[in-house]
């Protein structure tokens, strides 16, 4: 058994076929890292997962990994290692990988619900910006809230209160972004009653069934064991 495995290792489309999955495996385990960070952006939680979803999708030709490969080929025949490879790597490898990828992406896309995660973009308006800030341009908000996929309702509601809860926030003590928010609900609510319960239903919105997160949660152990 253990002859027929190391035969196996010696595959060039097997090597290629392990570069593939580490590929993926990184990627999963950067994102599983990002929630699992106590302090980290949740303003930025679109942008991380939509370019994960990217870079598993250019991996559509493998490019990447074909080239690595043939840098570990060249290597063990150099070293004197015997190793079989195959006239057509490429297209097996893409038979075999492809659809697991596109499958991942899939996962992806249902496991973070479209719609939750377009309304996740309001979480901008609770991050703390200073004159003296480094984060990035300044970022217009007016602007920004008439962007946001809410009513035409609470955005006048947003707009009406932003003049004073942009420099309220601004002078806070907290800086995270989750503190940010419980002391507008707890704290302030009565003065800024729009961004109050704009704050609770961010903190509670689900971007996924219950379903999607037991079977994302599972996988996600296995990814984050896999990847030490």
């Amino acid at each position: 058994m253990a002859g027929g495995i190391l035969l196996s290792l010696r595959q060039k489309e097997t090597i290629l076929i392990l570069n593939v999955l580490n590929h993926i495996f990184t990627l999963f385990g950067n994102l599983s890292r990002y929630f699992q960070t106590e302090d980290h952006d949740l303003s930025n939680l679109v942008l991380f997962t939509e370019s994960t979803i990217t870079s598993l999708e250019n991996l559509d030709s493998f490019q990447e990994c074909v080239e690595k490969t043939d840098k570990i080929v060249s290597t063990l025949k150099e070293s004197g290692e015997h190793v079989n490879e195959k006239e057509n790597i490429k297209k097996s490898v893409k038979s075999m990988l492809l659809q697991y990828v596109n499958k991942l992406c899939q996962n992806l896309r249902t496991r973070f619900n479209p719609k939750a995660m377009n309304y996740l973009k309001c979480y901008k308006l609770f991050t703390k910006q200073t004159s003296t800030s480094t984060s990035g341009p300044a970022i217009n908000y007016n602007a920004y809230i008439e962007e946001l996929p809410i009513s035409a309702d609470n955005k006048s509601a947003l707009l009406l209160e932003l003049p004073v809860f942009r420099r309220w926030i601004d002078n806070m003590k907290v800086t995270s972004l989750q503190d940010v928010m419980m002391e507008v609900i707890t704290g302030a609510s009565e003065i800024f009653p729009a961004f109050s319960t704009l704050a609770v239903k961010l903190l509670v919105a689900p971007v996924g069934t219950a379903s999607v997160e037991r079977s994302f949660s599972n996988l996600n152990r296995i990814l984050t064991n896999a990847v030490g």
